[in-house]
């Protein structure tokens, strides 16, 4: 037996993995076949929302998910997870959707909400929320994100730039890419998120804000050097007004390096 145990050696093992192989073929094919005859059967519906309350409605993307359903027909295999995802992805205010289909039928949806950094405010009267990446999209009705507000001379059509922020060959660059710079550099410290309660934007295009202490409003000019700017101003609220008192001004402009001009 021993002399002739190579030999089987050689012929069992091939023979074990074509053995294997195959039955995991027909495994698939089973539950594939299997999965064609179950209807959808349950939709699962989850938002990312990162702190934001929900600015996209359920019943909305449950609408979609219910039709793409229906014109898979019995089977839930003839559900285009794709194409159910650039359907929900239309939605405005959602920044990316991921869909799934289990072998129960089962459809579960992930949802993940753009972010509101503000509410834009522009000379034409329209009014959008804005995105960290300078994306605008539609005030829900179903939620109201407390943002700060950006009104002055924004001039730019809303529907110029929709969609296309997210697709780098698809980018237009305005204003409202300043507004979003300078949001992201708002967002990322606890003491200028709780400042800001309003941006205006002057005709010579930079930025003024509104902090919600006081009654004096902070030249900031453009976008450069503004983690500088921000660091003087917390600066200057430390250790000069509250030693002259915070009515003291009614401008402080942080636009010139090393130096803080204050006006009465």
């Amino acid at each position: 037996m021993k002399k002739h145990w190579p030999k089987i050696k050689r012929v069992l093992i091939p023979t074990v993995a074509v053995l294997s192989i195959v039955t995991v073929i027909v495994v698939l094919l089973y539950v594939n076949s299997e999965q064609e005859k179950i209807a959808c059967n349950k939709i699962g519906i989850n938002f990312i929302r990162n702190g934001e309350g929900a600015l996209v409605s359920k019943d909305e993307v449950m609408a979609l998910a219910m039709a793409a359903c229906e014109k898979a027909g019995e089977g839930a295999a003839g559900l285009s997870t794709a194409d159910l995802e650039k359907a929900v992805e239309k939605i405005h205010a959602v920044k990316n959707a991921e869909v799934y289909r289990r072998v129960n039928g089962d459809v579960s949806i992930e949802i993940e909400q753009r972010i509101p950094v503000c509410r834009v405010h522009d000379l034409s009267g329209s009014q959008y929320y804005l995105d960290e990446n300078g994306e605008p999209f539609p005030i829900s009705e179903n939620y109201t994100a407390r943002v700060p507000l950006v009104n002055g001379n924004i001039t730019e059509p809303y529907k110029k730039r929709r969609g296309k922020m997210d697709s780098d060959s698809m980018r237009v660059i305005s204003k409202l890419d300043d507004i979003a710079a300078l949001f992201r550099s708002i967002r990322k410290d606890a003491f200028r998120s709780a400042l800001i309660e309003q941006v205006w934007i002057a005709e010579n295009g930079e930025f003024e804000l509104i902090p919600k202490i006081d009654d004096h409003t902070i030249l900031f000019g453009d976008t450069t050097e503004m983690d500088g700017k921000f660091n003087k101003l917390k600066i200057f609220y430390e250790e000069g007004l509250n030693t002259k008192g915070w009515n003291t001004y009614k401008t402080v402009n942080l636009k010139y390096k090393n130096q803080i001009i204050c006006k009465k």
